[in-house]
């Protein structure tokens, strides 16, 4: 599921993986124990400050191989051209 919005001075995208119950397929693949769904969601949104100068920020948060991840980066985009 994903969501995606833009104008000419703000952009949002937001979404969602699930990766239900599955297994690998050779010897080297991860055993999954108990909770066999992995999934992944997040957002990130962004604003254009000037005609080449912009920011954003992005969160995350996943759930892969057993193990919970969590993200969060903020930056500026700046265009040369």
């Amino acid at each position: 599921i994903a969501y995606y919005k833009y104008t000419p001075t703000f952009w949002a995208h937001a979404w969602f993986n699930c990766l239900p119950y599955h297994y690998g397929l050779d010897d080297y693949s991860y055993e999954y124990k108990d909770d066999k769904i992995e999934w992944d969601a997040g957002a990130v949104l962004g604003t254009r400050i000037t005609k080449h100068l912009g920011l954003f920020a992005e969160g995350t948060h996943m759930k892969y191989w057993g193990k919970q991840i969590f993200e969060i980066k903020f930056g500026f985009n700046y265009l040369i051209f």
